[in-house]
């Protein structure tokens, strides 16, 4: 049994591939699908805020398990058949009645959303995953909390109980697979092979063998004796969001992103696993150590031809560092490689892999931006405050708080000493954030201001909202300069040219207007741009101010050339829409975000899809890319997310 976006229940013939029977009655996507020990019946959770009990034979639904206000996202039930478990958004686990579709019992304890459920052979003891990093086991009969086993650093995605309860299996945003024991609380072993978010893991009927998959799109067998994955399947192209055994063990079933599942041979109990394994070749103790001395030599020639201006021998020297086996990815390499990016051409794209999780936000970020060099990563969100963050290390430098209501811009200055922030309050602030003090506070608006920008030279603020009007203000005096009137309702997004003659705004009448920044001329838009089918979410400027990118609600971004008003290319493949788009300083590259939950790396002179960023369990809120494009950073719930892009470089 399958359960996907299409808010459908799938049965297959697991010989043919055949769809036996469809499921429907679920008006939401269904997020967990539990089948009963004797398979006469299933159990589903569902985004429209109910479990359900379906016969199997009949295809019908046989009870509805209401109550919930929140949606329902991990479901499973006792192997008697009497009982059903859910957990929710709401961060509680219900045991309910079946035969009488009622709750009895409530367990409370995670401090964010109920992300997985497994349950022990006899009935006794339950699992559960949390988005609050933790994995709990609970006494069913008594709902109460036997142990909480901390040791993740981001969400727990999913959880699996052995048969007799012993022992749990849990995968976490933090790349990390972690073997617990439950009398214990301890950590048995901790599998790091992931190069993503583990969003699926299952043990064998035995509980012998692990199952591991998620945004990396690579499925790992792992055997729990040894701690060693005897198994890599990497030939798929599309992250694992669930994963199963077949119970003699011989195959491996994973429901993936790309709406397929995917069957794999894997075999784990022939016996060529009983001999320790070796996936890769013997590499001598001597190999290693000249490999160790070619990665000194080559850091050393590097630097030493940096100072004497020989980019090409950097260069050399660095190709030669990352080509032995091992030290591609490691940290010195990478920050000497990264090093050169405002030095070099970037060549070609190599790869990418999130670096940093920047949390700390009690409630949704909305905003996010990086100061020029790279160094500062400034947010503004749902809980009334702005942040500012340390890029090497992740630590929350400095929380300013002076809004009473959600921020929902921020815009720094290339100094990276002055932000100006908006917000549900109708307030504009501008900060000297590394004093967290307001240095103006602008007048407030008669309506929650959408965004602000503030232009580089430090002079101006503009300011839009849901009054229709682009506001300009003198940022050093706090006055109010000028208004311009040309949009005919809500205005969304505005951004300031790098040299601040130039503002561009975007509305949700699919608009986009270009404006000359002058307190004494015109206040009539100088151009419009229409060609975006549905409201316009995002605008911003090319450095060199020849080109406007925007993107909009009918999920495409487009760039547009200011000189003519032309819309020289579209990007198409966000599959809902776009949140957030801004083009990288080279003029190369373009970063979007979504509510299809990715962020997606644009070559802007194709229009191709260079890389889709999966990971995020929501919409990505606003996206960035640093001065030198070595990292993008996007926004999704109450977290910030930093990738490192790895680009082959040429002179």
């Amino acid at each position: 049994f399958t359960a996907g976006a299409d808010k459908t229940i799938r049965l297959w013939h697991v010989d043919t591939g055949t769809n036996l029977n469809t499921l429907i009655d679920h008006t939401d996507q269904v997020m967990s699908v539990f089948l009963s020990l004797d398979g006469k019946f299933i159990v589903s959770a569902s985004l429209d805020k109910t479990a359900k009990i379906w016969s199997v034979s009949k295809g019908a639904v046989l009870q509805h398990l209401k109550g919930y206000t929140e949606e329902i996202t991990a479901v499973c039930a006792t192997p008697d058949g009497r009982y059903a478990i859910t957990g929710s958004v709401d961060r509680s686990i219900k045991l309910w009645l079946i035969a009488e579709e009622k709750y009895l019992r409530v367990y409370n304890g995670h401090r964010d959303e109920i992300t997985s459920l497994s349950i022990n052979r006899d009935g006794t003891q339950l699992l559960s995953g949390s988005k609050d990093f933790t994995v709990r086991l609970w006494d069913i009969d008594t709902t109460r909390n036997i142990g909480t086993f901390r040791g993740h650093t981001d969400k727990v995605n999913s959880v699996s109980l052995n048969p007799k309860g012993r022992f749990a299996i849990s995968g976490s945003s933090d790349h990390k697979v972690i073997f617990w024991d439950t009398k214990s609380g301890a950590i048995i072993r901790t599998l790091k092979d992931h190069t993503d978010a583990v969003l699926a893991v299952a043990l064998s009927h035995d509980g012998r063998f692990v199952l591991s998959g998620g945004v990396d799109g690579i499925l790992k067998v792992w055997d729990l004796l040894t701690g060693r994955c005897i198994r890599t399947f990497d030939d798929n192209n599309s992250e694992i969001a669930s994963l199963c055994f077949s119970h003699d063990g011989v195959y491996a079933f994973a429901g993936c992103a790309d709406g397929l599942i995917r069957q794999w041979d894997i075999s784990c109990h022939k016996k060529v696993y009983e001999a320790p394994k070796m996936l890769t070749p013997v590499v001598r103790s001597e190999t290693v150590l000249e490999a160790e001395t070619q990665v000194r030599a080559g850091l050393k020639g590097a630097e030493y031809a940096i100072k004497k201006g020989n980019l090409n021998s950097a260069l050399k020297h660095l190709r030669n560092a990352r080509s032995q086996h091992g030290f591609n990815r490691r940290l010195e390499v990478m920050s000497a490689w990264t090093a050169l990016y405002p030095k070099m051409k970037l060549k070609s794209f190599l790869g990418a892999w999130k670096d940093t999780v920047f949390s700390g936000h009690e409630k949704e970020v909305r905003d996010v931006c990086i100061s020029k060099d790279s160094k500062l990563i400034l947010t503004g969100a749902d809980d009334n405050d702005i942040k500012l963050w340390d890029v090497t290390n992740g630590e929350c430098l400095k929380t300013i708080r002076g809004h009473k209501d959600s921020v929902t811009t921020v815009s720094m200055r290339d100094n990276g000493n002055t932000a100006v922030s908006g917000g549900l309050d109708n307030a504009i602030k501008i900060w000297d954030i590394r004093n967290r003090r307001i240095q103006v506070a602008l007048p407030t608006h008669n309506e929650p201001i959408v965004a602000v920008t503030m232009s580089q030279d430090g002079k101006y603020v503009a300011s839009v909202g849901s009054d229709k009007m682009l506001r300009l203000w003198d940022a050093e005096a706090g006055k109010f300069l000028k208004a311009y009137d040309g949009h005919h309702n809500t205005i969304n997004c505005v951004s300031f040219s790098q040299d601040g003659q130039l503002i561009v705004t975007g509305d949700i009448d699919n608009k986009i207007l270009l404006w000359k920044t002058s307190k004494d001329g015109s206040s009539d838009p100088m151009s419009k741009f229409v060609e975006h089918t549905a409201p316009i979410t995002s605008v911003k400027f090319s450095v060199d101010g020849k080109y406007i990118v925007s993107g909009s609600t009918d999920n495409n971004i487009k760039l547009w050339e200011v000189s003519t008003g032309k819309c020289i290319r579209t990007f198409i493949g966000h599959k809902s829409p776009v949140t957030s788009a801004v083009i990288s300083t080279d003029g190369r590259f373009i970063v979007s975000g979504s509510h299809d939950n990715t962020a997606r790396l644009w070559d802007v002179s194709t229009g191709d899809c260079i890389k889709a960023f999966f990971g995020h369990n929501s919409t990505v809120q606003s996206v960035c890319i640093s001065s030198d494009s070595r990292y993008i950073i996007t926004a999704c719930g109450n977290i910030v997310n930093l990738w490192m892009i790895d680009w082959d470089l040429e002179v």
